[in-house]
């Protein structure tokens, strides 16, 4: 693993467990435990309020740094993929990359002004936009890459807003209720992605995924406490959904819509925790990457919520190339009885050379080759064929 392979392998996993700190810390423990003062409204907080305020703000800025650096690494990254990205694609990535992450430095610096907004804003999504376009290439997981572009999608529609208000007409928009259609459709295009993630990313094969007993409690317990949450405190609960995830409840929201949001919620969850556990090291970087997606929520309304949204859907991306040829070999090995071990799953996805060539491992080794996402044959340079072909 190659500079700067090797540096994102160890800040993307670092990055999402200061994100998720931040999110728990910033984002819901200081918003839902802010004592109201009945003396004076100018009163001061109590101080633990003020530490956890103060210790959150510092996580919030150290954590958007760390982000900062990782896109920067990504746009290095993508001049370096030659074997995956054809010149085009690999400088637009890296000059879109390079952009968002020169913008985010001086959006973070200083207060940022509607034209710095706007271009940053049009960096971030030309950066998803590109990072979509750019898997339309044989090979991969189908279904993985089909996430890719429907996450992208969800990333891009609030562009809509500040794209409108560009021009006279949609100046004009802006004030015949725009806003408002773009956040209801970005929000229910978010709840849709949540609801099909399984479909999208889950493990393969399904069957093995979903007989682990974690994922599946640990869903359940998620999706029970934000039902729990909305039938006891309704108004926490729009300001844990608000603050935490950027998505409003609105005021009074009919039963059926509560009942999606929950579904939404366990169903992300247990995709993400399958995930993450998962045997095949690329499905595990593909969950921690929709880990980053989920924890940078749907406000935008700071700098680093964008960046580690472009990590996490670059994460995706990157292991979509990977995950099918890896689980297809750790799956032979399973079935074949192979004397190798499952680590030994090679770049090109296939499994470990068998002991003997009894029928099974012939089925194994047709599997893991036909099933290639490239469709290649195994062949050596004089033309003959490998010694894992049936003679």
């Amino acid at each position: 693993m190659s500079f700067p392979q090797r540096q994102l392998a160890a800040l993307v996993p670092l990055l999402l467990v200061l994100t998720a700190s931040e999110l728990a810390l910033n984002r819901l423990a200081v918003p839902a435990l802010r004592v109201p003062t009945s003396d004076s409204p100018d009163a001061p907080p109590p101080l633990w309020h003020q530490v956890l305020d103060h210790t959150a703000l510092f996580l919030q800025y150290f954590t958007t740094c760390l982000a900062i650096a990782i896109v920067a690494l990504y746009a290095l990254a993508f001049l370096r993929r030659r074997e995956a990205l054809g010149p085009l694609a690999r400088y637009a990535l890296a000059a879109s990359a390079a952009s968002l992450a020169g913008l985010a430095v001086i959006a973070t610096a200083s207060p940022p002004g509607e034209t710095l907004t706007f271009w940053f804003e049009t960096s971030f999504t030309a950066l998803v936009v590109l990072v979509a376009l750019s898997q339309l290439r044989r090979g991969g997981s189908l279904a993985a890459k089909l996430g890719v572009a429907l996450i992208a999608l969800t990333q891009s529609i609030h562009y809509l807003e500040p794209l409108a208000s560009r021009t006279a007409a949609g100046r004009e928009a802006l004030w015949l209720g725009l806003p408002d259609q773009i956040q209801f459709f970005g929000q229910w295009s978010v709840v849709l992605v949540a609801l099909a993630s399984p479909y999208l990313f889950a493990p393969k094969p399904a069957a093995r995924a979903l007989i682990h007993p974690f994922p599946g409690l640990l869903s359940i317990g998620v999706a029970a406490a934000g039902a729990f949450l909305l039938s006891y405190s309704y108004e926490v609960a729009t300001i844990v959904a608000s603050s935490g995830l950027g998505l409003d409840l609105g005021p009074g929201a009919p039963t059926s819509h509560l009942a999606l949001y929950v579904l939404a919620l366990g169903s992300i969850g247990w995709t993400t925790i399958a995930c993450l556990i998962a045997p095949a090291p690329a499905r595990r970087r593909l969950g921690g990457g929709l880990a980053l997606v989920v924890a940078s929520g749907y406000a935008f309304a700071w700098p680093l919520y964008y960046l580690t949204s472009a990590v996490g859907l670059i994460a995706i991306w990157d292991a979509a190339r990977d995950v099918k040829k890896e689980e297809i070999a750790l799956l032979a090995y399973l079935r074949g009885g192979s004397n190798g071990a499952p680590e030994q799953v090679g770049a090109e996805g296939h499994a470990p050379e068998r002991q003997k060539a009894g029928p099974a491992a012939s089925a194994s080794a047709s599997a893991s080759s036909d099933g290639d996402g490239d469709g290649d044959r195994d062949r050596d340079g004089d033309g003959q064929q490998s010694a894992n072909s049936p003679s």
